[in-house]
């Protein structure tokens, strides 16, 4: 029997994200308050997944430009660009699809037919079913 993406899924509203009119400050604290090292990124106004931002990416970012702290607030957050895609799948999507994504990233962001963001399948979730 196949494996059920679904069944994997850990819903939107139990998932930090960031959305696309965030400050690149309220970016680093919502990633900080819930210790994540990447985050989905999600459109404002549609709900569509646009990318996934890692700390790696923000790191880079202020170095590459020399920002303090105190202009963080000041930075749209799509001027932060990723370093590396996390790729995005359909719920449709069999679980195959979703263990080979998972083995370069942290978590595949679920989406529906619209490309509306409706969750994340973790690693951890994928390694459960597997072993």
């Amino acid at each position: 029997m196949e494996k059920n993406v679904l069944s994997l899924l850990t819903l939107k509203k139990d998932v930090a994200y960031l959305q696309d009119d965030f400050t690149l400050r309220q970016a680093i604290e919502k990633m900080e308050a819930h210790s994540y090292s990447v985050i989905p990124v999600i459109d404002h106004e549609s709900g569509k997944y646009l990318y996934s931002l890692s700390e790696g990416s923000i790191l880079y970012y202020l170095k590459d430009r020399r920002i303090a702290w105190d202009d963080t607030n000041k930075i749209p957050l799509p001027e932060v660009h990723p370093r590396r895609d996390t790729l995005a799948v359909s719920v449709r999507e069999p679980f195959d699809t979703v263990a080979g994504l998972i083995i370069h990233q942290n978590y595949v962001p679920i989406v529906d037919d619209n490309g509306i963001f409706i969750g994340i399948v973790t690693r951890k979730s994928v390694l459960k079913e597997i072993i």
